[in-house]
Order: structure tokens, then C-alpha cells, then sequence
């Protein structure tokens, strides 16, 4: 009995590690409109970009995008057919709202995918609203991908 208490103890000890390890792994995205965490769960749907995104903060389809022309005209399609347009053009040059391809950003964390990630997810005090499936409670609204392929598309018209 005593070596299964130790062997016992001993995977616990692993598995504590194991979770405190993924925990300390996962990307802390915030709201921009009150500094609340927006957590935004991973889910079986999610591409493998996706997932490495929530767990990085790192986009893996930016530099993809930069390689592979046929993925950027996908990414352009993504963003021409989401409600992006409606304020910030079809070739996101700005109309109602800021240009997306000029570099100059509002606020400076949209200098990053990540920052990015949480005006689109989240909205702003700004007037943008809430694009994200999950933070909006709409399951219409964008996936992380979707979202994730329009910032790689905005980051290569910049």
C-alpha cells in the first residue's frame, strides 16, 4: 500500500505540473474596453493556428501570409465578405472608421496580433463593436481563425 501512496503522489506531482505548465502556456487577451480577461476558449472547431493563438498570442498565419499568395487572396476574401467593410472599406483604407493598412494605430497595442486580436474579439470604447463568436455570445459572429487570417491580411497590406 505504501508504494501506491508514493506512486500516487508522484502523478499527482506530474500532473500539477503538467496543468500549471499549460496554464502558464495560455495567452491573457484583454478588453480593450475595460481591461477585463475576454476569455475566449479554444474549441474542437479550432485550426491548429487557432489553438497555437490562444496559447502564444502569436498568429501564425502572418508570416504564412507573407509566403503563400494563395492563403493572402483567401484572407482577402475573409475580410471583404465580414462586416470589416462596412466602416473600413473594401481595401481597409478607412471610410467611417481608421484606415487598417497605414500603420498609424489609435491605440498602440494594435502595433500587435495580439492587440489586434482584442479590438476585433472585443471591441473598443470607440465604437467598435464585439466581432468575436464568444465574446459576443453570437455563434454567428467570427471564429479565432477567421479573425486570426483578417489580421494576417491587414499586417500584409501594411
Amino acid at each position: 500500500m505504501k508504494a501506491h501512496s508514493k506512486y500516487l503522489m508522484f502523478s499527482t506531482c506530474i500532473l500539477a505540473s503538467l496543468v500549471s505548465n499549460s496554464v502558464h502556456a495560455e495567452c491573457s487577451l484583454t478588453s480593450l474596453r475595460d481591461g477585463s480577461d475576454m476569455n475566449i476558449e479554444s474549441s474542437f472547431l479550432d485550426s491548429e493556428e487557432a489553438v497555437t493563438f490562444l496559447q502564444t498570442c502569436e498568429n501564425p498565419y502572418t508570416e504564412k501570409y507573407q509566403q503563400d499568395q494563395n492563403l493572402y487572396e483567401q484572407g482577402t476574401q475573409i475580410y471583404q465578405n465580414s462586416a470589416c467593410v462596412q466602416c473600413h472599406g473594401s481595401t481597409g483604407k478607412g471610410q467611417t472608421a481608421p484606415s487598417l493598412v497605414d500603420g498609424q494605430w489609435l491605440y498602440p497595442e494594435l502595433k500587435t496580433d495580439k492587440g489586434l486580436f482584442e479590438i476585433i474579439a472585443g471591441g473598443s470604447n470607440g465604437g467598435m463593436s464585439k466581432w468575436h463568436a464568444q465574446t459576443s455570445n453570437n455563434p454567428q459572429m467570427m471564429s479565432t481563425d477567421e479573425i486570426l487570417k483578417i489580421i494576417a491580411w491587414i499586417r500584409k497590406q501594411e
